[in-house]
C-alpha cells in the first residue's frame, strides 16, 4: 500500500509459534514418566529439558503453557544439580553391585 503506515494483513508478521513450548512440556512429562521406573535416574536427561526451555524462552510467547514447561524442566534441572553436588561432596555414592 503506497503511502500507508498500516501493514496489510498478508504482509503482517506471523504470530510466535507455541511449538517450542509444547516441546518443552512434552519432554517434561516424558521425563517424569521415565523417572518413575528408574527411581529418579532420569535426572541425567534434565539438560535436554532445560535446553528446550531456553529455546522456548527465545521463540514462544510466555503464556501458561510455557511456564508449566519451564517449571517442570527447572525442577528437573535442580534435581540434577542436587545429585551432582551430592556426588562432588561425597554425600551420595554410586554402587553398581
Amino acid at each position: 500500500m503506497i503511502g500507508s503506515a498500516v501493514t496489510p494483513t498478508h504482509e503482517a508478521s506471523q504470530p510466535a509459534s507455541r511449538r517450542s513450548s509444547w516441546a518443552a512440556v512434552v519432554w517434561a512429562v516424558l521425563f517424569g514418566v521415565v523417572s518413575i521406573p528408574t527411581f529418579g535416574l532420569g535426572v541425567v536427561l534434565a539438560p535436554v529439558g532445560v535446553t528446550l526451555t531456553v529455546v522456548a524462552w527465545r521463540r514462544a510467547p510466555h503464556d501458561g503453557l510455557f511456564w508449566v514447561g519451564a517449571t517442570l524442566n527447572g525442577l528437573a534441572g535442580l534435581g540434577l544439580v542436587a545429585v551432582l553436588v551430592g556426588l562432588a561432596t561425597g554425600d551420595v555414592g554410586v554402587s553398581l553391585g
